[in-house]
């Protein structure tokens, strides 16, 4: 990852969300100087409210090394990765197309959105999570005499204080995200190497954006192992670019199944070959679009499927245009674990 002329910054307000970004999903205000507002949806209180995009998604001094003597923070270098995405997605939105970014313009969405999916608040949760259960595993394992000898602790101490003192203070779950962030090349090589596409509604059925936007789903089961990593078969990443367009990176096997497909179709309607239920001409209509149109139309319940994503995935905040929340109403409701953001499990 290139340098940043400087790794220091005096930025406060850091977005975990470009603000650049979230401006695809708000609409003006009444005086042009005014940042755009959205709607912000908290999975915690359940509260709606207004907002606009220059205070969603801050928290203060997020990406700096804690404690650092010449105050080094990654702010610099994602303001630049921010600023090379920027342009090619306000060049997609424009034309509506994939076909004419460049390689280098492929390669420079594909380290933010490896870089968006890391940056996020709950990343670093995450992280001081999997520290957490990862020691609570040891102590259960019967490491806890081991600690109490090291720290000095009462043999009655109970566990959950002990976790509080091992843990260590947050500076260290800080370090190893950070670390962690500083590096995405891997990711963004394997981003390239799936099929994109740009998939599209109408603002009647907006697509959601939330807190932790790369959303990943994958059909196919891995057993041992989860299913969500980049470089499994049938992984797909999704990564809402405004309202309307989600940009889509879809694991290359996936394809090869819409291809084998196709070509069932057209012998079926070359031999005459009718298959009941199905109208061939338009199954053939919709796979030539999956395979080759630059912007897939979905309809709402594809819609209704990427925005269970983005409502799963958030740390607490969803954001759309509108006030349009009946969605995650109902799913924190079937589902009221999805009110915090997602969490590893150390077995």
């Amino acid at each position: 990852m290139a340098e940043p002329s400087s790794m220091q910054t005096d930025v406060v307000r850091q977005h975990t969300v470009p603000r650049f970004l979230l401006e695809h999903f708000g609409s003006s205000g009444k005086k042009k100087k005014h940042r755009k507002q959205l709607f912000a949806f908290d999975k915690e209180s359940g509260r709606v409210f207004a907002t606009n995009v220059n205070d969603a998604t801050v928290r203060n001094t997020f990406y700096n090394f804690d404690n650092h003597s010449e105050h080094l923070s990654l702010e610099p270098m994602l303001c630049e990765y921010e600023g090379r995405a920027a342009s090619v997605i306000t060049k997609i939105l424009q034309k509506k197309s994939l076909s004419i970014l460049s390689q280098v313009e492929r390669h420079d969405l594909a380290m933010f959105t490896a870089i968006q999916q890391m940056r996020t608040h709950n990343q670093h949760e995450q992280i001081k999570h999997i520290s957490h259960s990862f020691k609570k595993k040891l102590l259960e394992m019967g490491l806890f005499n081991q600690w109490v000898d090291e720290f000095s602790l009462s043999p009655d101490t109970e566990l959950e204080d002990v976790l509080q003192i091992i843990a260590g203070d947050a500076s260290e779950a800080k370090g190893i995200f950070l670390e962690m962030l500083s590096d995405q090349h891997t990711e963004a090589e394997l981003l390239m190497q799936k099929d994109w596409h740009l998939l599209e509604t109408t603002l009647d059925a907006p697509f959601y954006i939330s807190d932790n936007p790369v959303s990943l789903f994958n059909g196919i089961s891995h057993p041992g192992w989860g299913n969500l990593g980049l470089a499994l078969e049938g992984i797909e990443i999704y990564l809402p670019l405004s309202s309307t367009i989600t940009l889509a990176m879809i694991c290359p096997s996936l394809g090869e199944k819409v291809r084998q497909e196709r070509a069932i179709i057209q012998h079926c309607i070359v031999n005459n070959i009718r298959v009941n239920g199905y109208n061939l001409f338009e199954e053939l209509e919709r796979v030539n679009e999956l395979l080759d149109g630059d912007v897939i139309h979905v309809d709402a319940a594809r819609v209704e499927q990427l925005n269970w994503l983005q409502i799963g995935r958030a740390e607490q905040y969803i954001y759309c245009q509108t006030d349009n929340f009946d969605l995650v109403r109902k799913i924190l409701t079937e589902s009221p674990e999805l009110k915090s953001g997602p969490r590893m499990t150390v077995s």
